[in-house]
């Protein structure tokens, strides 16, 4: 009971520094002021605490709060000085407030898909404007929001990209893709398939599978598009069935419908991930924790290895290259995968970690 109107006193003292955030940002120009009053909130909201068990309490109940209080700062700031300015923003946020790491990605895709308005709907221009902070959510955004009302996809896809068809890019396709398709997930994977090269084909995938999993691209993006958050064993399922091109990106992001149901139940998603069929299943499920350790608790990187300690011992070398997979993407390539190790207190674990990413 105490718990639960704690969980409420939360929620309404957030609404209120949403409203408060969102106002003083249309009110100042003040970078440095956006980046203490927004993140604050954030920060607050989305605290970790570790328990004994390798566990972090359900602290992110709040997370659609705080991703609308980042979300409406970013924007007012963009339509005042462009996507530029906005994502600037989202990276000091990032820096100075690792908990906003775990929202920041669809807030990206926000800016992403606002800039077109801001362009005149000119998709080079908007991706003339590359940051790929948050994962490169941007990027994503505007091909997304570019590609989902599109009446022709088979022909638009192999467009947007071009002429540099990077594969950040046609991450984006494949969210953008799914919107197109209403949420068609073979006839959307036939149309990554189309893709100029394989590995292209693979990117279109991710994005594919961020969309069907990831509840945060959701919030948002796919109100009133009949977008619905699988249950953990219809996950399963669909991976099972997905074709083996795919299947590895399908399993790795099958870990976000657990968190997002159980919000930190770490033990519990390297439980689920180990009871699924086959060797393959499981490594790549087990790399989608080690990832997703780091995504959500950058700052937390000694704890996301001890929880790869945990996955069983043919299993911990998946799990530790998630999270390298991960942090290079959290420092948007400046640094390298295997700079995580220097961040692992356990010395023996680090040396496994440098061995996995070497």
């Amino acid at each position: 009971m105490i718990r639960g109107i704690r969980a409420v006193l939360a929620a309404s003292s957030l609404v209120v520094v949403l409203a408060a955030c969102v106002s003083a940002v249309e009110m100042s120009s003040d970078s440095s002021q956006h980046r203490v009053s927004v993140a604050a909130s954030v920060s607050g909201a989305t605290g970790v605490a570790h328990s004994a068990h390798g566990e972090v309490p359900a602290s992110d109940q709040n997370s659609q709060l705080s991703y609308q209080t980042v979300s409406q700062a970013a924007l007012a700031i963009e339509q005042k000085k462009g996507p530029e300015a906005a994502l600037d923003y989202l990276d000091k946020q990032i820096l100075n407030f690792p908990s906003v790491s775990g929202i920041c990605h669809a807030v990206a895709h926000d800016i992403g898909h606002a800039s077109l308005d801001h362009f005149g709907g000119v998709v080079a221009k908007a991706l003339a404007v590359r940051n790929d902070v948050c994962g490169g959510g941007y990027v994503h955004g505007v091909v997304e929001q570019a590609l989902a009302g599109s009446t022709d996809i088979a022909h638009d896809l192999l467009r947007v990209c071009a002429p540099n068809q990077d594969g950040s890019c046609w991450h984006g396709v494949g969210h953008g893709v799914m919107f197109a398709t209403k949420y068609n997930l073979g006839r959307t994977l036939k149309l990554c398939r189309s893709a100029p090269s394989i590995r292209l084909a693979i990117r279109c995938s991710e994005g594919v599978f961020m969309q069907l999993f990831t509840l945060d691209d959701g919030i948002g993006h796919a109100a009133g598009q009949g977008f619905v958050l699988p249950a953990p064993t219809s996950a399963a399922r669909t991976c099972a069935k997905t074709p083996s091109t795919f299947a590895d990106t399908c399993w790795f992001y099958s870990t976000t419908v657990w968190l997002q149901l159980h919000p930190d139940d770490w033990k519990g998603l390297v439980t689920w991930c180990r009871s699924q069929s086959g060797v393959d299943a499981k490594s790549s499920c087990l790399r989608g924790v080690g990832s997703r350790l780091v995504k959500y608790h950058p700052d937390k990187i000694s704890f996301g290895a001890n929880i790869c300690s945990r996955v069983g011992e043919r299993y911990v070398t998946d799990c530790l290259r998630g999270m390298g997979s991960y942090w290079s993407v959290h420092w948007k390539g400046k640094k390298e995968q295997s700079d995580v190790c220097r961040h692992i207190d356990d010395s023996d674990l680090a040396s496994r970690c440098r061995k996995a990413l070497a």
